[in-house]
């Protein structure tokens, strides 16, 4: 379930695409969370004999429905919102060590995980990079007006 859910999530972006007039982020999301969400009930539902009891528990669905509200609906709003005001390649060059360093911290606080040696290791190595990238620790990159210049784009709506 975990390996098809970017299949899906990227199957309704093309679809959206094609289909609709240019939406608000809202919308998009929605139709976004939606579509995947009955895919993989469809699924879980075909897979599993025992998946319609656990889908009719309402703790379970109230967990689920949570998750889906805070990570995937949160968690989209909060890309299209970096993309509007940063540059793509900046956005995505901060969301991608970005996503697993939360999630490391999340389980350490939230879960009592207790990190090995490499595991810190491998954070400060990525922490250190989004530092430097944030710092404008590019060569290339001489002023900082002309570093914003570049990063901050106006909105795309």
């Amino acid at each position: 379930m975990l390996l098809v859910t970017p299949l899906f999530w990227q199957t309704s972006h093309v679809i959206s695409l094609r289909v609709m007039p240019p939406l608000s982020e809202i919308c998009v999301t929605g139709a976004r969370t939606i579509f995947t969400a009955i895919v993989l009930v469809a699924i879980f539902l075909v897979t599993d004999a025992h998946a319609a009891v656990a889908l009719a528990d309402p703790h379970t669905l109230a967990v689920i429905c949570a998750t889906g509200a805070f990570i995937y609906v949160l968690g989209s709003l909060t890309w299209y919102a970096a993309i509007n005001r940063l540059s793509l390649a900046w956005a995505t060059t901060l969301t991608i060590p970005g996503v697993p360093m939360l999630s490391f911290m999340f389980a350490i606080f939230f879960l009592g995980e207790h990190p090995s040696v490499p595991e810190m290791r491998g954070m400060l190595i990525a922490v250190g990079g989004v530092f430097l990238l944030v710092r404008g620790a590019d060569p290339g990159r001489k002023h900082r007006d002309a570093e914003l210049a570049e990063a901050v784009h106006p909105p795309l709506t």
